[in-house]
């Protein structure tokens, strides 16, 4: 935790220092794009089945909640999909998700802990990358948007409600990775830290506290991320080249934007509660 002083909650001027002046966070987010866009073209190219999350196919109303800034969650394999499949694209679909585990802890980590005051190298100590892998792996296989895709819920109103209900329980436990990071805490100890401080964020919307301003960023980021891969020029490259484009595209920016307003969340948290 820095020492500075905050009057706010999340600062915008913060988060645009994560994204645009460390130039750490965009190169790290445009490679992870990078990797997880060929993947998608190898699982394409595999016949793989894969059910995409594109607007408008899933609705004017899908935003892609997350617990970690992996990018979008442009497609994957149905319940049932690995039935009578193959076994060599089986492997090659295992394998490809755990280089997207992977990839995604070190980018994240990248940006975690080479942005953080007086630290040295690219990477945080082993023990540390271990637990962000471990917290990246847990959060990505009980990923929030397939949780809501696959719940029993119906109507409009009760799928909004549980979208705001899954954004404030995100928002509650934003700085746990970042934590990971920079204080060495373990997933657990980070979650309940996070959890505990998130309170004590000040808010600047009028409100108390931050977390509901934390909140309705993470729901306006996720839905929009879900509106804009409906582009008309995604529409122009054909469903696969869209796919794979797509994801690139989207997990450079909006994996991008969803780190630096983690780290910045982190930043807000009053100094002696992270002491």
């Amino acid at each position: 935790m820095t020492k500075q002083e905050f009057t706010g909650g999340i600062h915008f001027d913060r988060t645009s220092d994560y994204l645009f002046r460390n130039r750490v966070t965009l190169p790290a987010f445009a490679l992870l794009g990078i990797v997880k866009g060929l993947l998608a073209a190898v699982w394409i190219a595999a016949e793989i089945p894969l059910v995409t999350f594109t607007y408008p196919r899933q609705g004017f109303f899908y935003p892609m909640l997350s617990l970690v800034p992996s990018g979008p969650l442009v497609a994957h394999p149905l319940p049932g999909t690995f039935v009578g499949l193959d076994p060599l694209l089986i492997a090659t679909y295992a394998v490809g998700v755990v280089v997207t585990l992977v990839t995604v802890t070190l980018a994240f980590a990248t940006v975690a802990w080479r942005t953080a005051p007086e630290t040295t190298g690219w990477l945080p100590p082993v023990r540390r990358l271990l637990w962000l892998g471990t917290f990246v792996t847990v959060a990505i296989v009980a990923s929030v948007p397939a949780l809501v895709a696959w719940l029993p819920v119906t109507g409009r109103l009760t799928s909004t409600l549980l979208t705001a209900l899954l954004a404030y329980f995100l928002a509650r436990l934003f700085a746990a990775p970042v934590s990971i990071v920079r204080d060495g805490r373990d997933p657990l100890a980070a979650i309940r830290w996070s959890w505990g401080v998130s309170r004590k964020i000040p808010g600047s919307w009028g409100v108390s506290k931050g977390v509901p301003e934390i909140a309705l960023i993470i729901f306006f980021v996720a839905l929009t991320q879900y509106w804009l891969s409906g582009l008309p020029w995604f529409a122009l490259l054909g469903d696969s080249t869209a796919t794979v484009v797509g994801t690139a595209v989207g997990t450079t920016v909006f994996g991008s934007v969803f780190a630096a307003v983690m780290c910045a969340t982190y930043d807000s948290v009053p100094l002696p509660s992270n002491q």
